[in-house]
């Protein structure tokens, strides 16, 4: 949410800055209220309306005489059927005048209205800190999940170590103790391992995540028999019911293991050197 914010903020402020520097007024009024006394050959626009004339005019051109009397200023005119140019100096009183200003000013950052310059710019840079601060705040929520990431894996991994220790010792354990090993030490690493599987979807897609659930599944399932068999006493289905536990455990280590270094490798790649 910040970084949207951010987003809108540093938009509309920088934009904001830009048009309060462009809209300024063209140039300065000298008619009818002599606000400037423009120069000879200034260029000028003059919106007036000549006695007789329904409509105001607008020319621009070349300021060529300015009094109390009246403003004469040269223009082009292009005839519309030949498209050829004429210069032409027009003379118009004062009082016909509607206004008058000069095209360029003499000084356009006067022009600029500072304090609306000012907030827009200030809103912007707020929007800029906002954005600052989603992009820390968005790596260290990668840092956590990439952490959470490592964590489940490593679960796995510990509940597949003790798969392989169990399947080792067999022969020295009684069916007792391997009822007690599997509740006691596996049973809660692979359900603190499928409580938190969502992680190995959203950090390496579901692809990767079907891989490894796959082959998780079919491991405890079959420790669950293991499980049984010992319950039951039957020595024989225990060594093979582990036996295809640690298989697949394993595998699905495996397939763990590589997927994250590949991402890693990924991730490596992609992020601009320092």
């Amino acid at each position: 949410m910040s970084s949207l914010y951010g987003q809108i903020l540093l938009w509309c402020g920088f934009l904001g800055a830009a048009v309060m520097a462009v809209s300024q007024p063209e140039g300065d009024h000298f008619l009818p209220n002599a606000e400037v006394t423009p120069n000879i050959n200034d260029r000028v626009v003059v919106r007036f309306k000549l006695q007789g004339e329904e409509d105001a005019r607008q020319v621009s051109g070349r300021l060529k005489k300015l009094d109390e009397m009246s403003v004469a200023f040269e223009f082009t005119k292009v005839d519309p059927e030949t498209k050829e140019k004429t210069t032409e100096t027009l003379t118009v009183p004062n009082e016909n005048v509607i206004w008058a200003r000069t095209i360029v000013s003499a000084d356009p950052w006067r022009k600029i209205n500072w304090l609306l310059f000012s907030i827009f710019a200030s809103v912007g840079w707020v929007g800029v800190v906002l954005l600052r601060i989603a992009k820390v705040s968005g790596r260290a929520k990668s840092i956590d999940k990439q952490a959470d990431l490592l964590g489940v894996v490593a679960t796995l991994r510990e509940a597949n170590a003790g798969v392989k220790e169990l399947d080792e010792n067999l022969p020295l354990l009684s069916c007792e103790e391997v009822l007690q090993i599997i509740d006691e030490r596996l049973a809660p690493k692979l359900t603190s391992f499928a409580d938190d599987r969502q992680v190995l979807a959203d950090q390496l897609g579901i692809s990767a995540y079907t891989q490894i659930m796959t082959e998780f599944a079919s491991g405890e399932r079959y420790l669950n028999r293991a499980w049984s068999a010992a319950a039951d006493g039957y020595v024989d289905e225990v060594v093979t019911a582990v036996g295809n536990a640690k298989t697949f455990l394993n595998d699905a280590i495996s397939i763990a293991q590589e997927i994250v270094t590949q991402n890693d490798l990924v991730k490596l790649r992609n992020s601009p050197p320092t």
